[in-house]
């Protein structure tokens, strides 16, 4: 990784634990400590981190990405993580939070300029809304622009929604995210299941009936089921249950509640 992203990194996040930017999409992060496995949710997102490195954990699958690997998030996902130390450095990262709806409208702009020669048909049977990616120059240069402008008012209201899409751009073009964008365009009601995604998230402390979520995507119990574990890997109750755990994890590390009064916020049993 460029030196001088690691510099802008260290100069930039001070504050332990979660920092907001001038721009309400992304998020800076800084960690002391290593950590065992833990449940964490991860969100659309493309995050990228400038030491140590990361284990994820969903189902049968491993995903690890470190200062040379990113990682695109295309559904909010209950995974297990884990941190692993590097030295006596600090932990920083970096999320910038996507957009389903753009993200699959920038997937299509590039099939519609793809060779048929180019796409690939045979998908393997991971779970490849969990992307990680190598980190090339023209992402860095990107990384480099971003970390200059984030903490700045005018600068980051001008220039943010250009280098975002840049990054999106590169990651998309990225010889390893053709199988992704693939299965983007193949899968059915890709932004209607990121909305109820969404919806999940936002609502977890709401009673859901899988009946009518299925009614929501005009399809019947059996294939929403069948559906929604090909996007996240989990049945539709399985999802929900992890949404609700990782929220009350919330509460209790950073809100100080009790067990009890955790549990009864976000409706977990």
């Amino acid at each position: 990784m460029n030196q001088k992203i690691i510099e802008l990194a260290n100069s930039l996040i001070k504050e332990e634990w979660l920092m907001q930017t001038k721009i309400e999409w992304i998020h800076l992060f800084r960690q002391s400590k290593a950590e065992k496995s833990k449940p964490l949710l991860y969100n659309p997102s493309i995050i990228f981190i400038f030491n140590w490195y990361k284990k994820l954990y969903l189902e049968d699958n491993v995903y690890e990405y470190w200062k040379l690997k990113y990682l695109l998030v295309s559904a909010p996902t209950p995974v297990m993580c884990e941190t692993f130390m590097e030295n006596d450095t600090p932990f920083l990262w970096l999320s910038i939070q996507i957009d389903l709806n753009e993200l699959y409208n920038l997937v299509r702009t590039f099939e519609l300029n793809w060779e048929n020669g180019n796409k690939t048909r045979g998908l393997s049977n991971s779970n490849k809304w969990i992307l990680p990616l190598p980190l090339n120059e023209k992402i860095e240069n990107c990384l480099i622009r971003l970390l200059e402008v984030c903490m700045l008012d005018l600068d980051s209201q001008v220039l943010w929604t250009s280098i975002r899409n840049e990054i999106l751009f590169h990651t998309i073009k990225n010889e390893d995210a053709k199988e992704f964008c693939n299965l983007v365009l193949n899968s059915k009601n890709f932004t209607e299941f990121g909305n109820i995604l969404k919806k999940i998230h936002i609502e977890y402390d709401s009673n859901f009936d899988i009946e009518t979520l299925a009614k929501q995507m005009h399809m019947s119990i059996p294939t929403f089921h069948r559906n929604f574990k090909s996007m996240t890997g989990y049945s539709p109750i399985q999802y929900i249950k992890n949404i609700r755990l990782n929220k009350a994890k919330v509460l209790l590390d950073v809100e100080w509640y009790s067990v009890k009064e955790a549990a009864q916020n976000v409706w977990y049993t």
